[in-house]
């Protein structure tokens, strides 16, 4: 599926699994939670690292991103689940919670 040309198409190849459960915690009112996290886009980007860096490496970087890099820099994850699978979760961006310094600003732009 990751190589579809359309939603259209009918020649869909199937996914294949990671071989780990990936899982985000976190704390609200109701205490400490630890869901799955089950979206397309981790595994693929799994996938993706672990031809570059090889398994554990792919691990280590993800957990440096997702864990160290994105919070250091005062990003959040926005999380969604369904109804049927209320314990699964689904990424469904990286949101950034603090103020840009002006310098920062420049670095992000993109140039066209």
């Amino acid at each position: 599926m990751l190589r579809q040309t359309s939603f259209l198409d009918e020649q869909l190849e199937a996914l294949e699994p990671t071989p780990y459960e990936f899982a985000f915690t976190f704390m609200d009112a109701a205490g400490k939670h630890t869901n799955a996290c089950r979206d397309w886009e981790t595994s693929a980007a799994f996938w993706k690292l672990r031809q570059s860096y090889g398994e554990m490496g792919a691990l280590n970087h993800l957990n440096e991103t997702y864990n160290e890099k994105y919070p250091s820099k005062g990003m959040v994850f926005a999380m969604g689940t369904v109804k049927a699978r209320p314990k699964q979760w689904l990424l469904l961006g990286v949101i950034r919670l603090n103020e840009l310094t002006d310098l920062q600003r420049q670095q992000a732009s993109f140039d066209f």
